[in-house]
């Protein structure tokens, strides 16, 4: 049997993937057994082995993966001139506009993770690995004069994460939870946090907000000027939202 290509094990590798997180989001870790994964991909038990040895590694595989997505986007973030602007398409593309079963998914795994020590760990591991990625944008940023918060940028970004944490477990449980409509707020929560100039903020929030209201892709419109630090000793009025003024 001719060896396949490695474009062809790697399409391989993600069709598994993907079925193994159908067959999670649908019966659960314990539910799903390594031969319906089997079946939902459309392999033998033997072609499946050479990529996963267990359903801990298809955890992996798919922690591995949404790791990865999420760095691009931060990275994006960062490599931008306007901060707010690019954690707002983070927001948007990774907690917003997620595929409701992609996030069941990662409710699951957090399940099965205080169930199983390895699973915990790659969580873990992948978690810091994100969290690492975000504060070194934040702390950038910070450097260039873009923001300026009033908490240290490893704080700033474990509390970023908690509210997209809280997004996830709240679009999962509660099926009448508007995230669209939620998601200037918790904009406007950021930009607060970060010390970002607030007229500047406002203008951005009330885009996305407007853009939430009409069902359109709620990236954030440029805008003329870049938003920059309040020049402002205090940092203690919060931002609020477009959708609230």
């Amino acid at each position: 049997m001719p060896k396949l290509s490695e474009k062809a094990q790697s399409a391989r590798r993600a069709n598994i993937l993907d079925a193994a997180e159908r067959c999670f989001v649908r019966a659960g870790f314990h539910g799903a057994s390594m031969h319906a994964i089997c079946r939902e991909a459309g392999v033998s038990a033997g072609a499946l082995y050479v990529y996963f040895s267990s359903k801990e590694e298809l955890i992996e595989g798919l922690s591995e993966r949404d790791r990865e997505q999420v760095r691009e986007e931060v990275a994006r973030a960062a490599a931008g001139d306007d901060l707010v602007e690019g954690l707002a398409r983070v927001l948007q593309n990774s907690a917003i506009a997620k595929p409701l079963d992609k996030v069941r998914l990662l409710i699951e795994m957090g399940a099965q993770a205080s169930r199983s020590h390895a699973v915990s760990a790659m969580l873990r591991a992948c978690d810091a690995d994100i969290r690492g990625a975000l504060a070194e944008t934040l702390a950038q940023a910070k450097a260039r004069g873009q923001i300026a918060p009033a908490m240290p940028v490893h704080d700033l970004a474990a509390l970023l994460m908690m509210v997209v944490d809280g997004l996830f477990w709240r679009r999962s449980t509660d099926p009448d939870f508007d995230a669209a409509a939620m998601a200037p707020h918790v904009l406007a929560m950021f930009a607060a946090v970060m010390g970002v100039e607030e007229n500047a903020a406002r203008r951005l929030i009330a885009a996305f907000a407007e853009q939430s209201r009409s069902g359109k892709d709620a990236t954030p419109v440029e805008h003329s000027e870049p938003i920059t630090p309040s020049s402002s000793a205090s940092h203690s009025a919060p931002v609020q939202s477009g959708a609230a003024r």
